[in-house]
């Protein structure tokens, strides 16, 4: 019995492992693959990039071990409609927490996940364009659909940390009444 407990045990420390771990520095590195797979369609909800779309969303398109194809897409009230924001993007992971695309000539762009809900239904994301040396960097707050009008405080908090007073854009209750929220193909 002492045995069966004990085995348990270790599987439950390796999931829990598998959403995040403690780096050497104590930081939290938490798993970007993991958090796509759990939440295919995720609300980008705030966000301080320099352009927004009320009722935006993240899709993943597929997956293999490399990397992750991505789409973007948003409702557009006035006209009743759903539409993909330019083609999708074949993201590349790089370590744990991190994914990139792009190359050195063109810029590269690279999101990585630096916090998520225990249950994984809300993250944050920082995100880095690298072009020309220099870099912009943005943050974006993402939930799924069940998430969108009772977002976790946790997570709003831990977002507005990091973007700590700068400006960000975000969904209103009028954008959420109003979005069509779903996965497409």
């Amino acid at each position: 019995m002492a045995a069966v407990l004990k085995v348990a045990v270790v599987a439950l420390a390796v999931i829990a492992a598998e959403k995040k771990f403690t780096a050497a520095d104590g930081t939290t590195v938490y798993n970007i693959r993991q958090f796509l797979e759990q939440n295919p369609v995720l609300m980008t909800m705030r966000t301080t990039y320099s352009s927004f779309n009320p009722c935006q969303w993240y899709q993943r398109e597929s997956e293999s071990d490399s990397g992750v194809t991505v789409s973007t897409w948003v409702y557009i009230h006035n006209t009743n409609r759903t539409t993909r924001m330019g083609d999708a993007k074949n993201w590349s992971f790089k370590g744990t927490d991190t994914m990139w695309l792009g190359d050195e000539e063109d810029g590269i762009d690279e999101k990585k996940l630096i916090y998520q809900t225990t249950d994984g239904d809300c993250g944050v994301i920082q995100y880095d364009e690298y072009f020309d040396g220099s870099v912009k960097n943005s943050y974006e707050l993402l939930v799924t659909k069940g998430k969108i009008r009772n977002v976790p405080e946790q997570c709003k908090n831990f977002y507005l940390g990091k973007i700590n007073g700068k400006p960000d854009s975000s969904n209103k209750p009028e954008d959420l009444q109003n979005c069509k929220y779903q996965r497409n193909r």
